[in-house]
């Protein structure tokens, strides 16, 4: 496989494109297991979400992303759309 000769291209405008991911399990204050998900816009990169979860699975991931957007979600100084 060749290298790539161009630029990798990521995102468009803010809130075009947001990404997701877990950050690996961590042991919070009180000592008690718990795995980030972390939610950004891809353009800005700017963080919209961390949340601990009790599961890393589909079922509380899609539970999250379907929640209402509000303004406070949204990368700053940019409406959604």
């Amino acid at each position: 496989m060749a290298p790539y000769t161009q630029a990798v291209c990521i995102g468009g405008e803010p809130n075009d494109e947001w990404s997701g991911d877990f950050k690996g399990w961590l042991r919070s204050g009180d000592g008690e297991a718990i795995d980030p998900l972390t939610i950004c816009d891809t353009s800005s990169r700017y963080l919209l979400r961390c949340q601990a979860v009790e599961k890393t699975d589909s079922e509380r991931v899609r539970a999250i992303l379907r929640k209402p957007r509000s303004a406070s979600t949204a990368a700053p100084g940019h409406a959604h759309r």
